[in-house]
């Protein structure tokens, strides 16, 4: 414990944030089954993000898993426009998603732009993500934002490809409204993993910054669903030209 503590209190800790992220994703596809490579992603991580989560520090949490998620982002991208079949094959509903997503752009159908469709799953992905945040102190809560996380930067890598590495695929691949959920599902699950620590492992509360990120988590998830139900038929639009 004491050498992840002094990891995390160092530059070195947004280091091995970052490669923790790579070789995670590397190792991922290479094995068996698509299920090693979110357990690998949640694996790595979770004894550098627990330390700052269970000491109050949620402000250094908050910075470090950026890092994790950003490195995340770039390396399975990378899979998906290089080695898209292999990336194909172990990122869990990774062609599933990235073929409704080509059917949106194409054609301007699907759930990505009509409300009744997408507020359901968002909830129930917030309520999965919550409830495993909270009672495994985050690391259940990594494995899932892991699925998801992986699935949605396949699209985008895919998107790339597809369009011949289009400006709008490069700029507009993740909307806005998905990267304000994923700082959203960050947030939360740093406030709920804090909470994990305080009354399971009876860790010293840091109760204001805890309510910040809380509040925040939630706030930003709703800002999520907002913007995508006022802006997606117009990002479809942008999108549209670039799949053929």
């Amino acid at each position: 414990m004491k050498l992840w503590k002094n990891l995390a209190d160092s530059y070195m800790g947004y280091v091995y944030c970052a490669l923790s992220a790579i070789v995670s994703c590397i190792l991922g596809v290479y094995l068996p089954t698509a299920w090693f490579l979110p357990f690998l992603n949640a694996l790595f991580i979770y004894p550098l993000y627990m330390v700052p989560i269970s000491s109050g520090q949620l402000r250094r949490a908050f910075v470090q898993m950026m890092v994790w998620t950003i490195f995340m982002s770039l390396t399975i991208i990378t899979f998906a426009i290089f080695i898209p079949d292999r990336a194909g094959s172990h990122i869990l509903q990774g062609l599933s998603y990235r073929d409704e997503m080509f059917r949106w752009v194409r054609t301007g159908t699907g759930a990505e732009s009509n409300l009744r469709a997408f507020l359901p799953i968002h909830i129930t992905h917030l309520i999965i993500f919550s409830v495993l945040s909270l009672l495994t102190g985050g690391f259940a809560g990594l494995l899932f934002g892991a699925i998801l996380l992986n699935y949605m930067n396949f699209y985008v890598g895919s998107l790339i490809r597809e369009s011949h590495f289009a400006w709008q695929a490069i700029v507009l691949g993740w909307q806005i409204w998905a990267i304000v959920r994923v700082i959203g599902f960050i947030t939360l699950a740093i406030g709920l993993s804090h909470l994990f620590f305080v009354y399971v492992r009876k860790k010293e509360c840091n109760r204001t910054l805890m309510n910040e990120y809380l509040i925040g988590g939630i706030s930003l998830i709703v800002l999520d669903i907002l913007l995508k139900a006022s802006l997606a038929h117009d990002w479809q639009t942008f999108l549209h030209p670039i799949l053929p």
